[in-house]
């Protein structure tokens, strides 16, 4: 890795940005709270990134003399400061290394910004140029193999170049410290309406809604909010600063679309949503042909108006888009998002049409893949073995034809995690999949899963809260982060939150379960009997739910009603699926260690996903000084975490 330098004052490393001028660290445009000394071994650091910078060397710049009587606790404490700023840790380091008893160094990739203001030139036209220019440019070239369209861009940024160069009004305001336009470091893209009077038409104003979020994604240092968030909104007529407060961003882009035969007409507008003030505004009118064209001239576009890095349009290798498979992908990707099984079939329906009219369209695998998966994880099907592999051999395929599409590195990580307990490779594909695309939430929740199976609650949590951020209003989002800390075994917190989330929204009944087992292992044993009842009949008997019910009812006691939910999901295995956890959860509560061993090891032959929190999971804490026990993980290759020990003492 390259030495920055000394002389460098602005630094990008990962998501953040570091200011040694002002003292400033921020991520993704937020301000990052950070100390002066953190800061300051954070400066250090990344003027030599990938070299040693020793601990002796810390002290003589951060702690000169005899200012610290003890530099060995200030240095530790520094550390770990600026480790929790960046959600970094000492076990699995992103940024910050430890070079036992030596010192420490910076291993993420680190860029001068200073060094490379070239870039944002291309950037500082106005709206209104930058708009033109990009349009004219990629409007010309709208059935250009998606190959070549890259010379295109490539001109187009010349273009602004040149722009900037005659816009001598820009450059007057900007020598006379005039305001350069709003500051917009997060944005969020509404549904756009579909205005074709036809409600069947309803997919592809969604999917233009996606594919620019898709896009505006690749913005740099740009908070972008996912497509479950802004889909709250959709057919809703609020007041944009109130959807900015709710949403927490700076500006909104909303538009519609006309469907009309080939043709298609899509408006545009972007709004600096506090103040309700139009920034920028277009219409297009094309053959649906250049469908993919106008949604790149619209984030381009936007990019520029919000002073942006222009995203990579297309991406590099991807093949030519065939219209008839983009609109079969629309339609999947509508029917996907409900995230119902009859819905999901549909969807592969219609990913399979589109691969049927482009057998090299890699979007189309990735979107079967998301398919596979979610029929996997959802349903508990007999054929999940099947489905698994189709899982990742799509994801698979979809890198082969485009190795940086983000949502196929995700897919395939997703499988690896919780299918083929491949801890390294899940990692690796997941990261990727955070490198191309930081906006993509389920890639962060997932993260969030993987370091929660490894015990690192710490790296769960800032993986958790940055999907949130990302999806502020998703329902999984906001009960992931109660489920994070009952991992975590912050019980009262995750009381906190549950009783928070079911009293803003009270259709929220899945984290009752959460709630009830915080409650049953505080003690707390009435309350926790009224949430996980409640939860029951709420989920309508399910065997998850029984399951946690019969628990309870055995700690507290209640062993014959125990024993006949035992009876009822027994029966029940007859007939339907049933997850052998429920009956390892049930067991452990009657204190039938041997009977809650046999089902969880029937569990790790069915590769149920739960496994991989075998190591965290505290309603095993019974069985884990267990040889049969230890077996499992050992198998698993989980590793051993503090509290086991405690546990077998």
């Amino acid at each position: 890795m390259d030495d920055v330098g000394r002389g460098a004052q602005r630094f990008r490393f990962g998501t953040f940005e570091a200011d040694a001028r002002t003292g400033e660290l921020t991520r993704q445009g937020r301000k990052v709270k950070l100390q002066e000394q953190p800061f300051q071994i954070l400066i250090a650091l990344l003027e030599r990134s990938g070299d040693l910078v020793t601990r002796e060397e810390l002290k003589q710049r951060i702690w000169p003399g005899d200012t610290v009587l003890d530099f060995d606790r200030g240095l530790n404490r520094a550390i770990n400061r600026l480790r929790d700023a960046l959600r970094d840790s000492a076990d699995n380091p992103r940024f910050v290394e430890t070079i036992p008893k030596r010192g420490y160094r910076l291993i993420a990739e680190v860029q001068d910004l200073e060094a490379s203001m070239v870039a944002p030139l291309a950037v500082s036209a106005s709206p209104q140029q930058a708009e033109t220019l990009t349009s004219v440019s990629l409007s010309r070239t709208a059935k250009v193999r998606p190959g070549k369209r890259i010379v295109v861009a490539a001109a187009a940024g010349i273009l602004l170049v040149a722009a900037v160069v005659w816009n001598t009004a820009h450059w007057r305001s900007r020598l006379s410290g005039a305001p350069a336009g709003p500051r917009i470091r997060s944005i969020a893209v509404l549904p756009f309406e579909n205005l074709s009077n036809d409600r069947a038409q309803d997919y592809f104003a969604d999917g233009i809604t996606d594919e620019l979020i898709t896009d505006l994604a690749k913005l740099k240092r740009m908070r972008v909010i996912s497509r479950t968030s802004v889909m709250f909104y959709k057919g809703k007529r609020e007041p944009l600063p109130a959807i900015a407060r709710t949403l927490g961003v700076d500006a909104v882009v909303e538009g519609s679309v006309v469907l009309s035969g080939r043709r298609v007409r899509i408006t545009a507008q972007l709004l600096l949503a506090r103040e309700d003030r139009h920034l920028w505004a277009e219409s297009y009118e094309r053959d649906l042909t250049d469908v993919l064209a106008i949604q790149h001239e619209i984030a381009a576009a936007v990019a520029h108006a919000v002073r942006g890095y222009l995203p990579p349009f297309p991406r590099p290798g991807a093949t030519a888009v065939n219209t008839t498979a983009y609109a079969d992908y629309l339609q999947g990707r509508f029917y996907w998002n409900r995230r119902t099984i009859p819905d999901t079939r549909a969807a592969i329906d219609y990913f399979e049409r589109a691969l049927g009219a482009d057998p090299n369209f890699a979007l189309g695998y990735a979107g079967l893949a998301d398919c596979y998966s979610t029929m996997w994880a959802e349903q508990g099907a007999p054929d999940e073995e099947k489905l698994a592999a189709q899982a990742t051999a799509s994801a698979v395929r979809a890198l082969e034809l485009d190795p940086n599409l983000g949502e196929a590195h995700a897919s395939l990580g997703y499988t690896y995690l919780f299918h083929d307990w491949n801890w390294a490779a899940a990692k690796r594909e997941l990261d990727r999949a955070v490198e191309l695309n930081a906006n993509d939430a389920d890639a962060h929740d997932w993260l969030s899963h993987y370091y929660i199976a490894m015990g690192q609650f710490d790296a769960s949590l800032a993986e958790s809260r940055t999907a949130l951020e990302i999806d502020p209003l998703g329902h999984l989002r906001r009960a992931h982060m109660a489920w994070h800390f009952l991992y975590a075994r912050q019980y009262d917190e995750v009381i906190q939150r549950s009783r928070r989330l079911v009293e803003q929204d009270p259709g929220m009944l899945g984290v009752l379960f959460f709630l009830g087992k915080a409650y049953e292992r505080t003690g707390k044993l009435r309350e926790a009997r009224a949430s996980l009842e409640k939860f029951a009949e709420a989920m309508h008997r399910t065997p998850p739910a029984l399951a946690a019910l019969a628990h309870l009812y055995a700690v507290s006691g209640e062993r014959g009603k125990a024993q006949d939910l035992l009876t009822e999901l027994l029966a029940r295995s007859r007939s339907e699926f049933v997850s052998p956890g429920c009956f390892t959860e049930i067991y452990c509560g009657l204190n039938r260690h041997a009977d809650a061993l046999d089902w969880l090891e029937r569990a790790y032959a069915a590769r149920m996903p739960e496994m991989i929190y075998l190591a965290v999971e505290a309603e095993y804490d019974p069985l884990r000084a267990e040889p049969r026990f230890k077996a499992l993980v050992s198998k698993l290759q989980l590793p051993a975490l503090a509290f086991d020990a405690q546990l077998e003492r």
